[in-house]
């Protein structure tokens, strides 16, 4: 009898299958952290598309450009991109950090059908703002509680007075839609107002100067008095990156789910201030409710904070601690001062900052002041 060999052939795991993930947006606060991430954790086990208008912030040039491949469209005419449109190709995941209108929505929708395995939508905690009201307000939001009122006429006030909240809730419900009509699963995400390195709004930044200068230029910092006592929910950009890259290894656990994400620490405006204060070593800041400034940029919100409970025990939340957080941000602004490869982001936001926070005859004493502290500078730098 003729013996018969069977080759087994072990095929090594260098050539295991690469995960092709979409990525619309990428290049700001919370997107670019992610991929940062991601290409961190995967390396070639991913291979990584971003959609967006290829503007550059930070050091995303650097540190994201050369690893990705880019495809610049901008999503308020993404139906003319041609290159996501004839490509046909899969992703198995979809990362939306920029649909902020429902026609962004619906129009992505419509180029990806049957070319997604999980949508991953990052929403926010304004939804709530649009929503009925619940009937204990001292109790925190939960993911069940975005429901728009039964009455047209309040739907109609509310989503005037928070039409971010009302546009991101319609992006949420188109996603639901065409999941309930057999389209892809997904995963949404709603944040409160996000802190951490590379915020593009100069938020923290801001505050962060303000805080340091606010005495020598004689603006106090603007607090009123609800600030003192309204509960703040807050999240930290590196714990969304790090949970989105767990609920993609994961995702067969959460697909068709909602999460709320923020630190288990709830705080103030008054008290998260003070925070920053004591990590910058500033004694005593000096609050008032008048000054010729009168801006705050936290919270976003009116609805108060947001539970973690279900993101806790469905996703295994595990935020960094709120104090750790805040000493990383101001960490990282404070390098910033004095980087320079944030030369050109410094700038900007020291320009703004003179024009808006320092009076014309303190401006002089607010440069000396700036070389003191930060002495890279010359006089001609400022």
């Amino acid at each position: 009898m003729q013996s018969i060999v069977v080759l087994i052939v072990f095929l090594p795991a260098c050539i295991a299958a690469v995960t092709n993930v979409l990525v619309l947006g990428g290049n700001g606060f919370i997107g670019s952290e992610t991929v940062h991430q991601l290409l961190e954790s995967e390396g070639d086990k991913v291979r990584l598309t971003l959609l967006n208008r290829g503007n550059s912030y930070w050091d995303s040039s650097s540190r994201i450009t050369p690893r990705i491949n880019p495809i610049y469209c901008s999503r308020n005419s993404i139906t003319q991109c041609d290159e996501l449109i004839s490509s046909k190709k899969f992703y198995d995941f979809v990362l939306d950090f920029s649909s902020y209108v429902p026609r962004n929505m619906a129009e992505i929708i419509d180029i990806l059908t049957d070319r997604v395995g999980v949508y991953i939508y990052i929403s926010t905690d304004s939804v709530y703002e649009v929503c009925q009201r619940k009937e204990d307000s001292s109790e925190y939001l939960r993911e069940e509680d975005a429901v728009r009122p039964a009455s047209n006429t309040e739907r109609r006030e509310l989503n005037a007075r928070d039409n971010y909240g009302h546009r991101k809730l319609g992006c949420e419900e188109l996603l639901l839609e065409q999941r309930e009509n057999g389209g892809f699963p997904y995963v949404i995400l709603r944040l409160p107002d996000v802190i951490g390195p590379r915020d593009n709004t100069d938020r923290w930044w801001r505050y962060q100067l303000w805080i340091r200068f606010h005495v020598m230029i004689g603006q106090p910092i603007y607090m009123l008095d609800w600030m003192r006592h309204s509960p703040l929910s807050l999240v930290y950009n590196k714990d969304v990156a790090k949970i989105i890259v767990v609920i993609m290894k994961e995702s067969a656990n959460h697909i068709d789910s909602m999460y709320n994400l923020a630190f288990s620490e709830v705080t103030t405006l008054h008290q998260l201030l003070l925070d920053m204060a004591d990590v910058m070593q500033v004694s005593e800041p000096i609050f008032s409710p008048d000054n010729t400034v009168r801006n705050h940029f936290f919270p976003s919100v009116t609805r108060g904070p947001i539970s973690i409970e279900k993101a806790l025990r469905q996703l295994n939340w595990q935020p960094t601690s709120l104090k750790q957080a805040i000493g990383e941000t101001v960490e990282f602004y404070e390098q910033a001062m004095i980087n320079p490869q944030s030369k050109e982001k410094r700038d900007a936001v020291l320009s703004d900052f003179k024009s808006v926070y320092v009076p014309a005859d303190k401006q002089d004493a607010f440069d000396k002041r700036l070389v003191e502290i930060y002495h890279h500078y010359s006089r001609d730098e400022l």
